[in-house]
């Protein structure tokens, strides 16, 4: 993403340097817009500045491959020695969540009827 210099609100607003006030349907077309860094206008393409193409088909790369996984340097943030989660279950089984789970997250969370029942769904 590419981040522009602040500048003065006031004075370099794109919205607030157009004047929209006495336009209707059939006059807009004569507005003047400003030409302005900030509000980037549309580009044609051509052939120095081709249309892209969208791949057909997309393949997921997992992020953490072992062979490229290096450890880093500094403490460990590692859930290994958590008793209440243990790790080798996490990702590996859904947990279904039964009714007296949900009555008891919805009295927790203390939630009106229309919000529990989004919850339960």
């Amino acid at each position: 993403m590419v981040s522009r210099e602040p500048r003065c609100h006031l004075t370099y607003c794109y919205f607030c340097m157009t004047s929209t006030f006495g336009f209707f349907c059939k006059s807009k077309h004569t507005i003047q817009y400003p030409n302005i860094p900030s509000a980037a206008r549309p580009v044609p393409h051509n052939e120095s500045f081709p249309i892209p193409v969208a791949q057909k088909t997309y393949t997921l790369q997992l992020e953490t491959d072992s062979e490229d996984f290096e450890p880093q340097p500094g403490p460990s943030t590692s859930t290994d020695d958590d008793e209440e989660y243990p790790s080798d279950l996490v990702h590996r089984q859904p947990h279904l969540v039964t009714q007296p789970e949900l009555n008891d997250l919805e009295r927790d969370l203390e939630l009106p009827k229309s919000k529990y029942q989004l919850l339960g769904s």
